[in-house]
C-alpha cells in the first residue's frame, strides 16, 4: 500500500508539471577550463538541464553523462575521467558519481523534489594524458547526457500467472503462476508450462546471479537478474542520439550502422556531407539490428538489459496481474478510425518535440500489425505508420496508465518501439555478465560494432549476430481475422504484456521498421 500510496501522490506531482517535450535533457555551454599541466588534465565544465525530474522515497531519475573529444578535427575518441575533481554547479542540488571504470558519470538530484533540473557549472576532470593528448593540443569536446531512469534493489516477480492462466511462455517455476525472484536460488525456470531441462536447466538467485545446470551452484555470478539496482533509460534512443553517434563514428563504422531508411516509416536520419541529421530529434529510432543496438551502447558506456530487468522495470515489486501491460493494467485505448483500418493516432501540432497526442485516453501507439496497418495522422493531414516522440503520452493531467510509464517512471516499455534484450532462457545469453561498453567500438575487420565479452552475438571480438538476445514485441498487434474497429480485442492485448515471451529467443540480426533499442548502466554503490 505504501508504493502504491507512493506512486499516486508521484503522478499527482506529475500532472501539475509541464508536458514532457521529447527527452527533454539539454546540455550547453560546454567549455574546457582549469587545466593543469602536471596531472594532464582538463576541468570540462557545462550547464545541464532536463524536465520533470524527481526524487522520492522509492527511486529517482538522473542523467548518464559521456564526454567525447577530438584534437585537429580528427577522430572522435572517448574520454576518461578521473574519480576527483568534479564539481557539482550550481542549481538543483546534485549528487555526482565517477563510474569506476572511469567512462562516465551520474548526475541526479540529492533530495525529494520534483520539477526541471537544472545546474549551471557542472565539471568534470578529464584525464587527457592517459589518451596521448599532449599538454599543448587544444582538443575539442563534446558533452553527452541520456535520461535514465533508477531501478532500485528489491524483489519483484516474472511471469503473471494467476493459477489458471499465464502469458504466452511466460517465466516461472510453476505452470500458470509467477515467480518472486529473492536472494535465494530458485528451483529450475520453466517457460510454457515446460521445465528447462538436461544442461539447460536455469535456476536464478537475486543478488547472485544464474546457476545454468541446475547443480545449485551459481555459474555467472555477473548475470543481471534485476534484484540489484540498476539503472535504464528513460526512453528509446532517438533519432536525434543515433545521428550523433552515427557522425562521431568514423566512415567506416558509420556505414555499417547506418539503416538508409530516411523518409521510409517516419525515419527521418539521413547523411549530408559527411554528417548525419534528423528534423527529428525527439523521435524513436527505428530500423535498429541487434548489432546495431549494442554499438551504440558500447560508444555510450551503457549495456544491453536482461528481460529478468525488463519484467522488474515494467512491474516494480508489485505481485503481476495476468496481461498486463508496463503501466500496471491491461487497460490499453488507442483509437480507432471505425472503418477497419487500424489504429489512428492524431499527432497535434509541429513535431519538434512539443507535438502531443490527439487524446489523453491514449496511452500506447502500436505501430503495426500482421494483419493490417496500425498508422497515425500526422499534424500536416498525412497518414503514415512508424514511430512517435519517445514519452509522448506524458502530458499535464497524466496518469501512470495514459503516460504509458512503468512502476518506476520508465516510458514506453509497451509501446512505440519493440525492445531488444538479453535472453535468460538462451545458453549464450547466460553467459552474458553485465560488462558495460567502454566507449570504443572496432575499427578493422567488422568496423562499427561492439565489443564487449559475453556480449550475445558476439563473434571473433566483433558482435555481429544475435545469438542469446531476443525481442518484446511491444508495438505489435496480431489482428486475427483482419483490422478491428471500435476496441482491441482481447486476444490481441497479450502481445503487449510484459511477460508475454513468443519471440524472447529470436534475435535481430536485420533491421525493422517497428523495433528499436534502449540501454542500461549497473548501479555501482
Amino acid at each position: 500500500m505504501k508504493n502504491l500510496l507512493r506512486l499516486f501522490a508521484f503522478l499527482v506531482l506529475l500532472s501539475t508539471l509541464q508536458p514532457v517535450l521529447g527527452n527533454g535533457i539539454v546540455v550547453n555551454s560546454v567549455s574546457l577550463q582549469g587545466q593543469n599541466i602536471t596531472n594532464q588534465t582538463w576541468q570540462v565544465q557545462f550547464n545541464l538541464t532536463w524536465n520533470n525530474s524527481w526524487r522520492d522515497g522509492v527511486n529517482y531519475d538522473a542523467a548518464w553523462i559521456v564526454i567525447k573529444f577530438r584534437v585537429n578535427n580528427g577522430q572522435w575518441r572517448h574520454a576518461t575521467l578521473r574519480q576527483v575533481g568534479f564539481v557539482t554547479g550550481t542549481g538543483t542540488g546534485t549528487e555526482l558519481r565517477i563510474a569506476p571504470d572511469s567512462i562516465g558519470a551520474i548526475a541526479n538530484r540529492n533530495s525529494s523534489g520534483a520539477g526541471t533540473y537544472a545546474v549551471t557549472g557542472m565539471q568534470l576532470q578529464w584525464h587527457y594524458g592517459v589518451s596521448g593528448v599532449l599538454n599543448t593540443d587544444l582538443p575539442q569536446v563534446r558533452v553527452i547526457a541520456m535520461e535514465m531512469v533508477q531501478i532500485p534493489q528489491g524483489p519483484f516477480a516474472i511471469g503473471d500467472g494467476n493459477g489458471s492462466s499465464e502469458s504466452q511462455s511466460a517465466l516461472g517455476v510453476a505452470d500458470n503462476n509467477y515467480y518472486v525472484v529473492t536472494t535465494e536460488l530458485s528451483p529450475p525456470l520453466r517457460a510454457d508450462g515446460t521445465f528447462s531441462t538436461g544442461n539447460n536447466i536455469t535456476r536464478i538467485d537475486g543478488d547472485g546471479g544464474v546457476d545454468n545446470d541446475g547443480d545449485g551452484v551459481i555459474d555467472n555470478t555477473g548475470f543481471p537478474v534485476g534484484y540489484n539496482s540498476f539503472f535504464m533509460m528513460k526512453y528509446e534512443i532517438t533519432q536525434e542520439q543515433y545521428a550523433d553517434f552515427l557522425s562521431m563514428i568514423i566512415s567506416s563504422q558509420a556505414a555499417a550502422r547506418f539503416m538508409g531508411q530516411y523518409n521510409q516509416f517516419r525515419n527521418r536520419i539521413t547523411l549530408s556531407g559527411g554528417s548525419y541529421f534528423t528534423d527529428r530529434p525527439d523521435r524513436s529510432c527505428n530500423f535498429l539490428s541487434w548489432m546495431d543496438g549494442c554499438a551504440y551502447a558500447d560508444w555510450a558506456g551503457l549495456r544491453p538489459f536482461t528481460e529478468t530487468e525488463y519484467e522488474k522495470a515494467c512491474r516494480g515489486p508489485i505481485a503481476p496481474v495476468l496481461n498486463e501491460l508496463a503501466w500496471g493494467s491491461t487497460s490499453i485505448s488507442p483509437p480507432f478510425n471505425g472503418t477497419g483500418q487500424g489504429n489512428m493516432l492524431t499527432v497535434n501540432g509541429t513535431e519538434d518535440g512539443t507535438e502531443i497526442a490527439s487524446s489523453t485516453a491514449n496511452n500506447v501507439y502500436l505501430m503495426y500489425g500482421t494483419s493490417c496497418w496500425n498508422t497515425l495522422y500526422a499534424n500536416d493531414g498525412t497518414v503514415v505508420a512508424g514511430p512517435v516522440r519517445v514519452g509522448l503520452f506524458a502530458e499535464n493531467g497524466s496518469t501512470r496508465s495514459t503516460a504509458g510509464s512503468s512502476y518506476y517512471g520508465v516510458m514506453d516499455l509497451s509501446g512505440n518501439m519493440s525492445e531488444q534484450m538479453v535472453c535468460i532462457t538462451n545458453s549464450t545469453g547466460r553467459i552474458f555478465n553485465g560488462l558495460h561498453g567502454n566507449g570504443v567500438i572496432t575499427t578493422g575487420g567488422s568496423p562499427g560494432c561492439a565489443d564487449v565479452a559475453n556480449w550475445p552475438g558476439l563473434s571473433g571480438g566483433a558482435v555481429t549476430g544475435a545469438s542469446g538476445a531476443g525481442i518484446k514485441w511491444t508495438d505489435n498487434l496480431t489482428l486475427v481475422g483482419g483490422c478491428s474497429t471500435g476496441s482491441l480485442p482481447g486476444n490481441n492485448l497479450s502481445y503487449q504484456a510484459i511477460s508475454f515471451r513468443s519471440q524472447n529467443e529470436s534475435g535481430q540480426t536485420g533491421r525493422s521498421l517497428f523495433v528499436g533499442f534502449r540501454c542500461a548502466r549497473t548501479q555501482w554503490w
